[in-house]
């Protein structure tokens, strides 16, 4: 019985610890591994950022690197844990490796030393950084050192064959001032090590690979960074930065401005179509390519991290505001499948909250970019002509409805005939509300019969039925319910064919008797919460039950997770249950949008006798005929 107050997963936890010595190795490996995501997910999601007045209780920070909530910080100065504070023990290193998670413990007699070590350390660094910063170069010397610098490097025929393939024109390309750079670069000319990216005594560039530099012009055209495009990625990085600050040159130049900030490009089109609005993708090069293509003013910062730039974003607007006039609105362009990846929402959360603290409105491009790998970032598009601009608000509702990169897409009013192939055992379809889910499903099933056996789990008794007429299968209610010869010829048809059941009563079925059947979970999304989450009679069993639904999906045939609403979380809960190499999730997408809106039709009042009329004139029933 789950203590008043006690949370879901404290539940799950308490009784997988009683549970334990009923489950096979592997599955309770798994088991435990899946209420622990679900557990951390959880806590995530209550965590405030640190602020003045909320401070991290292990490093201190209070301009929202770190992250608190209840017992628990987030400690993004400390990951690994070097920090050792009285009151709190480190626990582990966050999923992303991004924060130390530390949970308060009394027992602790570690003596704050470490913390005020770091503290210290911590101000010497950031003076030591902030007076580096302000003695650098000035913009202006800036730009006449990286015209020096780029008057001495070609462009070789490789890179210009590249710059061409990504669209840009042999104008663009000369404006642009692209030039090719090869590893540890020789120069002719010596350049000052203040330059960032200058070495040695100021005739080589610390450049690991070969590449061109992507000059970073600012509003005024002048030079003040660059980025180099290395033909083969490191560590999966295509676009270093110039800096000559090595290992062994810890107090090289590096590419910050005197006030901190990294550079913020300014890209102008050849042809200015569209005042007022300015762009916001992501990078140096891709904005470059966009402003001529939409018309437009763009805005380029590294990983299209604006509000790491505040002060150049701010000042920037102002000045083009100034020069036409009006008062911009801004258009962020995500990349093709950022809504999927939360560290670049992240991004994109903190750039939108900073233009509306500016007082700007915020448009987000839409052209359907879910897919990182089908689909185009909006500098390698043919046509803008499909591209909406839609409000933030409906952007983000997008987010919860991205799924990973589906292996079909198609648009069906009613869904008829999909191309799923044999090797597919975990197919996962999304369709809306009205194309008819269950008839395909039923179809399928009606076309399976009496050479598969399937095994529908809902949550809902009601819907057992339900689906148990649609499909023409048997429901583990009747068989329960029923007694003699009746009950022996239930079990024979289920035996055959298959059966509908519940989450509840999952529990009361041998696994071994459903060995390569198909499973199907309908309204998949609130079939699962249920499984993890409800307080009916599965509550007393939810270990027991997962730990059966994972045998049965390990020694199933297929399995189908059907939702108008299916997520990532559905389909990586159900994919990460069972330990096969051919149960990768097939996604089919319908992307059918409903062209006619439905009529409704609202009756005021308390009465329901306008729409009793309206239900028997449908009925052909006329009113005095009652």
């Amino acid at each position: 019985m789950r203590l008043q107050g006690e949370c879901t997963t404290c539940s799950l936890m308490n009784a997988l610890k009683k549970s334990v010595t009923k489950l096979d190795y592997w599955r309770r490996e798994i088991l435990e591994l899946a209420i622990a995501l679900q557990k951390e997910e959880a806590i995530m999601s209550k965590f405030t950022s640190t602020k003045k007045g909320l401070t991290c209780p292990i490093c201190d920070d209070n301009t929202g690197k770190c992250r608190v909530v209840d017992k628990i910080s987030l400690c993004m100065n400390s990951p690994d844990g070097l920090i050792e504070i009285s009151g709190y023990k480190y626990l582990h290193a966050s999923k992303d490796g991004l924060w130390g998670v530390y949970g308060e413990d009394n027992g602790q007699t570690h003596s704050n030393d470490a913390k005020r070590i770091y503290k210290a350390q911590k101000v010497e660094r950031d003076l030591t950084t902030k007076h580096k910063h302000e003695t650098s170069l000035n913009l202006i010397e800036r730009d006449r050192e990286y015209r020096k610098l780029i008057s001495q490097l070609p462009l070789t025929d490789r890179a210009l064959s590249d710059l061409v393939r990504r669209g840009l024109t042999a104008e663009q390309i000369e404006q642009m001032l692209f030039a090719s750079v090869g590893q540890w670069h020789p120069l002719r000319h010596a350049i000052t090590t203040q330059l960032a990216g200058v070495i040695d005594k100021g005739n080589k560039l610390n450049v690991m690979a070969d590449g061109y530099l992507v000059p970073i012009p600012n509003i005024d055209d002048l030079i003040i960074g660059a980025q180099y495009r290395v033909f083969e990625p490191i560590d999966g990085n295509k676009y270093p930065w110039l800096t000559s600050r090595t290992k062994n040159n810890p107090d090289g130049a590096t590419p910050h401005l005197p006030n901190g900030e990294l550079p913020m490009g300014v890209y102008r089109p050849k042809n200015l179509i569209k005042k007022g609005v300015v762009g916001l993708p992501e990078g140096y090069l891709k904005p470059s390519i966009t402003a001529d293509k939409v018309g437009h003013i763009c805005l380029g910062m590294a990983s299209g991290n604006f509000a790491g730039c505040p002060e150049q974003f701010e000042q920037t607007l102002k000045l083009i505001e100034v020069q036409q006039g009006i008062k911009p609105r801004l258009v962020l362009y995500p990349d093709a499948g950022a809504i999927q990846n939360h560290h670049v929402m992240d991004t994109y959360r903190r750039t939108y909250k900073l233009a509306v603290k500016l007082g700007y409105e915020v448009k987000v491009a839409w052209y359907g970019q879910f897919s990182k790998t089908k689909h185009q970032d909006i500098d390698e598009l043919d046509s803008t002509d499909d591209i909406k601009e839609i409000p933030w608000y409906q952007f983000l509702g997008l987010q919860h409805k991205a799924l990973k990169d589906e292996s079909v897409t198609i648009s069906q009013r009613y869904l008829t005939d999909i191309d799923i192939p044999d090797s597919a055992k975990l197919i996962c379809l999304r369709s809306p509300k009205g194309t008819n889910k269950t008839g395909y499903i039923a179809r399928y099933v009606d076309g399976q019969r009496g050479y598969k056996r399937f095994l529908v789990i809902c949550h809902r008794s009601q819907l057992t039925q339900q689906l148990g007429h649609r499909l023409g299968l048997r429901t583990h209610y009747e068989l329960e319910n029923a007694t003699g010869d009746i009950k022996a010829a239930i079990a024979s048809e289920i035996s055959l064919f298959g059966m509908v059941t519940t989450w509840d009563s999952l529990h009361k079925i041998n696994p071994d008797d459903w060995k390569n059947c198909e499973i199907i979970l309908d309204e998949a999304e609130q079939s699962i919460w249920h499984l993890l989450n409800s307080t009916t009679d599965i509550e007393k069993y939810r270990i027991d039950t997962i730990a059966m639904f994972s045998q049965l999906l390990q020694e199933g045939d297929r399995t189908w997770l059907l939702d108008a609403d299916l997520t990532n979380t559905a389909i990586e809960f159900t994919s990460g249950l069972v330990n096969r190499l051919d149960f990768e999730p097939y996604i089919v997408l319908n992307n059918y949008l409903f062209e006619e809106p439905w009529n409704v039709t609202i009756y005021a009042g308390n009465e329901p006798t306008g729409l009793q009329e309206k239900l028997f004139d449908y009925g052909s029933i006329g009113v005095s005929g009652r």
